[in-house]
């Protein structure tokens, strides 16, 4: 039976959509190296994972499991995050991103995952067909998530498209794949961009505590003055910051009514489970735990893991674009391309592959044409 009398054209046009990320980790799953049973096996270098303080927080969550399941576990609740873990999620927010107005937890929205909390912006933003701003080059996956559902596009600038609505720009701070940290003044020239063209300014902020520089500092766009209250909206989530991609959990911070409105009512369908909540209450309720001993550790195993890769890397005669933060190394690969061109980045991919190392390329799809940088998905 021919697949397109069983499933919608909408599920059939997801299903074509170009997802690099998906396809080179899956790839590399199939043959996952392991040091006691498949040495031969491939690395996955690619996924922006933090393992660093894998002790810690394994430590610290076996301490605060609950002993026994509460009756209130079994039964529904608030769709968009208990008020105690929105709550916690507020102090931890107000005292690691210095907002310039303190947070208050009647903003914020918990769903499945930052990916999820792209997918409802935008399915609350903008229309089928519209279009969001990214600077690039960036996270490559953002096609996808504010796509496959919502029907919404990335805007390519090269292309030059025309006749299309563009409603916002999403902004990636720190930036996935470069690790650059946004000034203070870069910021504010976003802001200053969204209000003259009466659009969104969406940062993704998830990265925003994972910083290995010593000279700079991250800045939230809450920090700072004159935003639009009714088009600013930033996300953050557990996944890269603490460690947890695993645990599923995404934060917005809208003060946009009618979006939160939106975005709590559809939170029906990616509810974190309440169970997920309560640990990660007592999670973020450890201030001086995370002040004190998680964050410098993290710091500190962040810059030696960046020094010690960017180093073999510079001894293979790889540029390497100096980084501030997350979990990222972009790097130059063209010396070991024949041209630069979108099949010899697919191709070095391919060798990459078959000697058991997968990095992630097709940041040319954010330029327009072939970069030969790699880095991160």
């Amino acid at each position: 039976m021919n697949s397109t009398n069983t499933i919608s054209q909408r599920a059939l046009d997801v299903i074509h959509y170009p997802d690099p990320l998906l396809s080179y980790v899956t790839e590399a799953k199939k043959n996952p190296y392991q040091p006691m049973y498949n040495e031969n096996g491939v690395v996955e270098i690619g996924l922006a994972e933090n393992k660093l303080c894998e002790d810690l927080i394994k430590q610290k969550l076996t301490e605060l499991l609950p002993t026994k399941i509460e009756s209130d576990d079994l039964y529904y609740f608030t769709n968009h995050g208990s008020v105690g873990f929105r709550r916690a999620i507020k102090n931890f927010l107000n005292k690691f991103f210095n907002p310039l107005n303190p947070i208050n937890e009647e903003n914020l929205v918990v769903v499945t995952g930052v990916t999820c909390v792209l997918d409802l912006v935008a399915d609350g933003l903008a229309e089928e067909g519209d279009r969001f701003l990214c600077p690039a080059p960036y996270y490559s996956r953002i096609r996808n998530d504010i796509h496959d559902k919502s029907q919404v596009y990335t805007y390519d600038v090269d292309i030059a498209e025309t006749g299309v609505r563009i409603k916002g720009i999403i902004v990636i701070n720190p930036n996935n794949p470069s690790g650059q940290l946004l000034t203070k003044e870069e910021i504010d020239d976003v802001l200053q961009f969204t209000k003259l063209n009466n659009i969104h300014a969406i940062f993704d902020e998830i990265y925003g505590l994972s910083i290995h520089s010593r000279k700079n500092v991250f800045r939230s766009v809450s920090s700072v003055e004159n935003l639009d209250p009714e088009k600013t909206h930033f996300m953050w989530g557990l996944s890269k910051d603490i460690g947890l991609a695993g645990f599923r959990c995404g934060v917005l911070h809208t003060t946009n009514k009618e979006l939160l409105n939106f975005v709590q009512k559809v939170a029906f369908c990616s509810s974190l489970p309440l169970f997920v909540q309560k640990i990660l209450e007592s999670l973020l309720n450890q201030t001086e735990w995370l002040e004190t001993k998680y964050f410098p550790i993290l710091q500190q195993r962040l810059e030696e893991s960046y020094q010690i890769a960017t180093e073999r890397l510079k001894k293979l005669g790889v540029t390497i674009y100096p980084s501030d933060g997350g979990f990222f190394i972009w790097a130059n690969f063209s010396k070991f391309m024949q041209d630069k061109s979108f099949k010899s980045e697919d191709d070095l991919i391919s060798i990459l592959l078959k000697g058991t190392w997968l990095v992630s390329n097709h940041f040319y799809a954010k330029f327009g044409n072939p970069t030969s940088w790699f880095g991160p998905h």
